[in-house]
C-alpha cells in the first residue's frame, strides 16, 4: 500500500454543485435602490424648509410663497391633509412631513412633495 503525500481539499460532487447554486443566488439576488443625488438634495432643503416654517411660524401664503420660490411648481404642499399648492406630479416624487405647533399649541401636519424628472 502506497501513501498519498498530497495536500489539499478533496470536494464531493455534491459539495460542488452546493457552493456553484450557493454562488449563482448571491449573484442574483436583487440590487437595493440608492437614492440619486437630485432625490437626496430634493428632501434636504425641503427638511430645510420644514425647520424655517417651525422657527417662523405658520402662514399658509408665506409658505406657499417660499415653497414656489425654492422649487417652482415641482412641488406641493399639505397641511392637515388639505392642499395648499398643488405641483406639477411627475411620476418619481420625494416627500417630507413635519408636525409643528401653531401659537394655540395645536399640532399642525406639514407635508412637501417635490417632483422629480
Amino acid at each position: 500500500m502506497q501513501k498519498v503525500k498530497q495536500k489539499g481539499f478533496v470536494f464531493s460532487f455534491e459539495a460542488t454543485i452546493s457552493i456553484l447554486l450557493l454562488l449563482l443566488m448571491l449573484f442574483y439576488l436583487p440590487e437595493t435602490k440608492s437614492n440619486s443625488l437630485k432625490e437626496l438634495l430634493a428632501l434636504e432643503e425641503a427638511n430645510d424648509l420644514l425647520r424655517v416654517w417651525s422657527i417662523t411660524g405658520i402662514n399658509e401664503s408665506e409658505m406657499a410663497l417660499d415653497l414656489n420660490t425654492l422649487f417652482g411648481t415641482r412641488a406641493g404642499l399639505e397641511i392637515n391633509e388639505r392642499i395648499i399648492v398643488k405641483g406639477n406630479a411627475k411620476n418619481n416624487s420625494v416627500s417630507t412631513e413635519g408636525i409643528i405647533l401653531n401659537q394655540e399649541l395645536k399640532e399642525e401636519k406639514i407635508r412637501i412633495t417635490v417632483f422629480l424628472d
